[in-house]
């Protein structure tokens, strides 16, 4: 199954790599939607790329290939990219 999913990503984005964006989503937000559920939205989003513990309660995955890391011109090390 991990192969298969790997396969599609790669068909689907040329060399991704993966992100998290952690947030604090509104009381019935996550109704909309469900574990696995996988959405295309071609937009900028601050993510990064530090996947360590969480800065709060709901978390994201992006995967991307066009991500740009901002670490070289940021104050902090966060590993914050768009």
């Amino acid at each position: 199954m991990t192969d298969h999913i790997e396969d599609l990503l790669y068909a689907a984005f040329d060399k991704p790599s993966v992100f998290v964006r952690d947030t604090t989503l509104p009381p019935g937000f996550l109704d909309k939607y469900c574990v696995g559920q996988l959405l295309r939205e071609p937009t900028f989003c601050d993510a990064s790329y530090k996947i360590g513990g969480f800065v709060a309660p709901h978390r994201f995955l992006i995967i991307s290939a066009s991500a740009t890391c901002l670490d070289e011109v940021a104050s902090q090390l966060w590993g914050l990219c768009i």
